[in-house]
């Protein structure tokens, strides 16, 4: 049996130094960053609300089960086996059950440090990528029946998107604006303090 926790140990051992020197140890599931902006038919308000959250791994992180996490799980298996065994003269029995729960706790912490990895790789609630009420600042200016850009913070990300005037109407650089609509990849914008000055002309 000492063989065989040997065997355990200079697998996982073996295959962790393989992969880390050929670039395999990040296994997380890449979804990618889809930002998705489509136009709504509803105004969603001028906000800056909390969305439902998605429980995922992440949430779980004890439930993660991957390669990763099996090898961690062989590599402490064998060596807490092997040396219980071999150096302290344990049991076989007592040796196989401590070296279960190394090998447990050793694939719990794998698990959840992926987890995290992949928590900044997995597709973003298209909920927090809702254009309409989105305040912003001119960073082109917009020229009347023309088209500059606007910039503005996401999702914790600053972004640029292409952005007109409300009814063809020019908009100088720095201004503050929302966004009142987005269709095709530009959005409409109204300046911040005409919509103070008269919310009630632009809500549906």
């Amino acid at each position: 049996m000492e063989t065989f926790f040997l065997a355990c140990f200079i697998f996982g051992a073996v295959f962790t130094f393989v992969s880390a020197v050929l670039g395999f140890g990040h296994h997380g599931l890449d979804m990618g960053h889809t930002g998705l902006h489509a136009g709504h038919g509803v105004h969603a308000g001028f906000h800056s609300a909390g969305h439902g959250h998605i429980p995922d791994a992440t949430d779980h992180p004890l439930l993660v089960f991957n390669l990763s996490s099996m090898i961690a799980f062989l590599t402490w298996f064998g060596a807490a086996g092997y040396l219980l065994v071999h150096v302290a003269g344990w049991p076989l029995v007592g040796a196989i059950a401590v070296g279960c729960v190394a090998g447990l706790l050793a694939a719990m912490v794998i698990g959840a440090f992926l987890a995290k990895i992949q928590a900044g790789d997995r597709a973003p609630n298209p909920a927090a990528f809702l254009m309409e009420g989105t305040v912003a600042k001119v960073s082109v200016t917009i020229p009347a029946e023309g088209v500059g850009e606007i910039i503005f913070t996401m999702a914790d990300r600053r972004r640029s998107e292409a952005a007109r005037g409300e009814n063809g109407q020019a908009v100088a650089r720095e201004t503050e604006v929302a966004v009142i609509s987005y269709e095709k990849g530009i959005a409409t914008v109204v300046p911040w303090h005409n919509l103070m000055a008269d919310p009630a002309g632009h809500a549906d």
